[in-house]
């Protein structure tokens, strides 16, 4: 296969989502606050770029959108998500991270996210799909 015939193919959306913890057990799971997306609970990430190793876009990701710098050391899961109404397919990959340090910042008022740590046999409803994956499996000793 040619480089050129690579790019011309139309694949899935990679992501790479967190399951960072705190020093207290915690979990930390974000949502939107407005938009189609803002009824579920979710683990944070984002997608990864061309040619980005997955565990520089998770620190990436978490930097850029909550400005916490994290650790991601272990693979939890892998998840598929298909909408056939738009056509999407997008992949998941969910690391185990350890949260290392926060630098307070103020977001753009646009990104209307909310957050919040949360102990794993108490996480809030409901929850996204790569999320329920990842830490239903009750595997998910961080660290």
């Amino acid at each position: 296969m040619t480089v050129d015939h690579l790019q011309s193919l139309k694949g899935p959306i990679l992501f790479c989502r967190a399951a960072v913890s705190d020093d207290k057990g915690r979990i930390l799971l974000v949502r939107d606050a407005q938009g189609p997306y803002a009824a579920h609970w979710d683990l944070p990430g984002g997608v990864v770029r061309h040619m980005e190793p997955l565990e520089v876009a998770i620190v990436r990701t978490l930097h850029d959108s909550l400005g916490i710098l994290v650790w991601p050391h272990r693979v939890l899961s892998v998840a598929e998500q298909f909408d056939v109404a738009d056509g999407s397919h997008i992949v998941s990959v969910v690391y185990a991270a350890k949260m290392l340090s926060r630098i307070p910042r103020e977001r753009p008022a646009e990104s209307m996210r909310v957050e919040g740590w949360y102990s794993p046999q108490a996480l809030p409803q409901p929850i996204a799909q790569a999320a329920q994956t990842a830490l239903g499996k009750g595997h998910f000793e961080l660290i």
